[in-house]
């Protein structure tokens, strides 16, 4: 309401102009938001915030769009045309971290991995060096600023894609040195040990994930699942049942899915997370009774 007050009295008014963008992005009002920056550029053409802020609408909107195959055609536009307006940002001197981190994310939906590493560390390096410049604390965020242990999560997935496990856990670990409650590093490191053979140590990161829920919370299906594909490759047969069998409780009695390893599957075939879930305990039953 601010927003629309200040544009009636200075309708030409960059600064209006952006805020009244801004509170449309947080209204999901995607459209309305873009055409307040547009507004903005029309009457300053340089001015680089209102280009990152157009990426970000742009971003923002696609994400908005979830992941079914129907969208993909108009995600990938959105997040291309958002791409652009990030680069000319950048050329303009805006250099913010979240302005880095949402190009590194766009770079990693679009398969450009490579690219995605350097704007995600860039994002992190310009995080700690700006919150050090507000307050010598890293725990202080700045304006445009990014959830650190989010960004190190995805900089450790793009590094497992791209094949460098080393970086990777490097990454996660980093991620979990600055919030060690962020049960998404725990399962993804979780599942990169498991991938490279390193069971005891996948087993023991999805147990430190599992003691975030002791107090009585319910844990993701996906931790649980994730464990109890480990007890089974170390032959602990009865206790990968209990742990499936309750994941596949908890995600009939929940509407978040979470990362399930053995998502391929489902990817590939056509086959639910529920259903790679009951397939994962009909294997450990069989190998219990052998």
């Amino acid at each position: 309401a601010s927003a629309r007050g200040a544009l009636r009295i200075h309708p030409n008014q960059t600064a209006a102009l952006v805020n009244a963008g801004i509170a449309y992005q947080r209204l999901d009002q995607f459209s309305s938001s873009i055409l307040m920056f547009q507004r903005c550029l029309s009457v300053d053409p340089l001015n680089s915030k209102a280009h990152g802020y157009i990426g970000a609408a742009l971003y923002d909107w696609s994400s908005s769009l979830g992941e079914e195959n129907h969208t993909k055609e108009w995600r990938t536009q959105l997040n291309q045309a958002a791409l652009q307006y990030f680069e000319q940002a950048l050329s303009l001197g805006f250099s913010a971290p979240n302005v880095l981190h949402q190009m590194g994310s766009i770079c990693m939906e679009i398969g450009q991995l490579e690219l995605s590493v350097r704007y995600l560390e860039a994002a992190l390096e310009k995080s700690f060096s700006m919150r050090e410049d507000r307050g010598g604390s890293t725990h202080v965020p700045v304006e445009d600023d990014i959830n650190i242990p989010f960004t190190y999560n995805q900089l450790g997935n793009v590094y497992r894609q791209i094949g460098q496990p080393n970086k990777a856990i490097d990454a996660f670990l980093k991620g979990l040195q600055v919030s060690p409650s962020t049960v998404q590093i725990h399962t993804n490191l979780g599942t990169l040990y498991r991938d490279i053979g390193q069971l005891d140590k996948a087993r023991e990161v999805y147990m430190q994930g599992l003691e975030l829920y002791s107090s009585g919370s319910t844990p993701p299906a996906a931790l649980l699942n994730n464990l109890g594909l480990v007890e089974m490759d170390l032959g602990h047969y009865g206790e990968a049942v209990k742990l499936l069998e309750k994941a596949l409780l908890i995600l009939r009695g929940s509407s978040s899915t979470g990362d399930v390893e053995g998502k391929a599957i489902a990817l590939d075939g056509d086959l639910s997370v529920e259903d790679i879930i009951s397939t994962n305990i009909g294997r450990a039953k069989a190998l219990l009774l052998n």
